[in-house]
Parts: C-alpha cells; sequence; structure tokens
C-alpha cells in the first residue's frame, strides 16, 4: 500500500503528463486510477470528477476500452450516480469485461431496471 504522499506526488506527475504529453489512454487511465486510490486525504468529490474527466478523456481515444467503463461504471455507482454507471457497465459487458453478478445485481438495482 503506498504512502500518503507517494500517492500524490504519483498523481501530480500523472497530471503533468496528461496535461502536456501525446493524448494516450494509458496515462489518462493510470491518471485516473491514480486519483481515485484510497490516500486518507480530504478532497475526494473533487478527485472523483477529475477522474471522470480523465477516463472519458481517455474514451475520447479509443471508446473499445471494456475496463475502463467499468472502471467508470464502478466510480458512478460510488458517486450514486445509478443510470450513468448502469449504461457504463452494460457497455463494459458489451465489450467483453467479466462482471461480477453482485455488482451488476446492485447497479440494475439502483438504477431501477
Amino acid at each position: 500500500e503506498w504512502e500518503a504522499g507517494e500517492v500524490q506526488q504519483a498523481r501530480q506527475q500523472a497530471a503533468r503528463a496528461a496535461a502536456v504529453g501525446p493524448r494516450r489512454t494509458d496515462v489518462y487511465n493510470l491518471y485516473a486510477r491514480l486519483l481515485i486510490a484510497p490516500s486518507g486525504e480530504d478532497g475526494e468529490e473533487e478527485r472523483r470528477e477529475l477522474a471522470l474527466e480523465a477516463f472519458e478523456n481517455s474514451l475520447a481515444i479509443d471508446p473499445e476500452q471494456g475496463t475502463v467503463y467499468h472502471d467508470l461504471a464502478q466510480l458512478l455507482f460510488r458517486a450514486q450516480r445509478f443510470d450513468e454507471a448502469y449504461d457504463h457497465l452494460e457497455r463494459a459487458r458489451e465489450l467483453g469485461v467479466e462482471i461480477p453478478e453482485g455488482f451488476a445485481r446492485n447497479v440494475r438495482r439502483a438504477a431501477g431496471r
């Protein structure tokens, strides 16, 4: 497990890479995952919004990334944005991602589907 300072430093480096480097899905995805990594820091809601943006930037480059749709579904579910979580989960499934049934059931139920 990372220390809070290490996560923060990694986030800063990934943010710089995403801002100045070529548009690469791996950079956006790493940045998003670092933003939502547990660190014990304040500002979770702001980091979640930045992670959503980074994942969306990644999908704008390559919309066939099933695991990113799955990650987005998890993030949106935690943010109680259930309809969006459901849509992203279904897209992940269409792209061949194996979805744990318990999570899929919780998302379906929360989205009222």
